[in-house]
């Protein structure tokens, strides 16, 4: 287990597609799988204000995230979880309480591959994520607002995405200014 520096924006394995890992490899435990797992979990314990990152952020091109939300003051309704491993995860989007299946959330992200940029993107307000466990047990969660973000943001990762990919126009910012300056009314924040 070892802490991996967070790869940035404009590596080349930032923009490429992560390979799935076997039921097999999770279930034997290979070291390939021990060893993804571990370093994510040592990297993010790292971060001083990591919720999640995705494996190709430390340089591992496999389909795994870790993830965890914890009680936030700004949004006292979102379900909280202690740190989870999601293997193979996909993202079933759902309607949302208008009967709506649009990316039509505004919320705006950061990411630990850029960190010195913020941004507003529109996203899915509800979905489902089907992913493996460490014991390669399937499972599934409904997630939907902030919560529901966070998630589209690690998956993106494994798909070779990044939030900029999402940027509305003209709402791309330094993070610093965007601190000093910007407005975050009607929006969803991690």
């Amino acid at each position: 287990m070892s802490v991996r520096p967070i790869l940035r924006l404009g590596h080349p394995t930032l923009r490429k597609q992560s390979t799935p890992f076997t039921r097999l490899d999770i279930i034997k435990s290979t070291p390939k799988f021990r060893s993804v797992v571990a370093d994510l979990h040592a990297t993010l314990n790292s971060l001083p204000n990591g919720l999640g990152l995705a494996a190709p952020q430390i340089g591992h091109l496999w389909r795994v995230l870790v993830l965890e939300q914890t009680p936030l003051e700004a949004f006292p309704d979102v379900q909280t979880f202690s740190r989870r491993v999601f293997v193979n995860p996909v993202i079933e989007v759902l309607s949302d309480d208008a009967g709506r299946k649009e990316a039509n959330m505004r919320i705006i992200e950061l990411c630990q591959s850029m960190p010195d940029l913020a941004g507003f993107t529109k996203r899915y307000p509800k979905i489902k994520v089907r992913y493996l466990d460490e014991q390669a047990k399937e499972c599934a969660l409904i997630a939907s607002g902030y919560h529901a973000g966070v998630f589209q943001h690690e998956i993106d990762h494994l798909h070779g995405k990044l939030f900029v990919d999402h940027v509305l126009p003209g709402e791309l910012y330094d993070q610093e200014m965007f601190r000093a300056y910007g407005s975050l009314e009607g929006s969803c924040i991690w």
